[in-house]
């Protein structure tokens, strides 16, 4: 569900969208899995014609009828506005591979092993 508020500008047939939309996001961390709820805003800017010179031109939303499913407009644009990555922080640590332990609640028990083809590297940076 989102709220959209802005102002709609019409020049000699030309219509322009200056708005922003506000959507409550909720869903998982993608590292922990801890739910996450917070307001997503995204700008709406476009501008409307009913006929264009050039096809090609993606600055533009050709409209078949004076009409808008202005929904359906701030609704791609928040959906294309969406992070790939979800995070309830950005310290999150994650769940521990082993025992699946929430590492931002504290450390779990697991001994901490090294890959033996890592071992090398991770001298290498105990020397430091």
């Amino acid at each position: 569900l989102a709220t959209v508020t802005g102002r709609v500008f019409n020049s000699t047939g030309i219509v322009r969208i200056k708005a922003k939309a506000a959507a409550q996001l909720q869903t998982t961390c993608d590292r922990c899995a801890c739910d996450v709820s917070r307001i997503l805003e995204v700008p709406v800017e476009h501008i409307l014609v009913t006929s264009l010179n050039d096809e090609d031109n993606d600055d533009f939303i050709l409209l078949d009828k004076p009409q808008l499913d202005l929904d359906l407009l701030a609704g791609e644009d928040i959906f294309l506005a969406l992070p790939s990555k979800i995070l309830c922080s950005g310290k999150c640590k994650g769940l521990c591979q082993r025992c699946g332990k929430n590492l931002n609640n504290g450390q779990c028990g697991c001994k901490k092993t090294t890959d033996p083809r890592l071992a090398v590297l991770e001298r290498l940076l105990d020397n430091e």
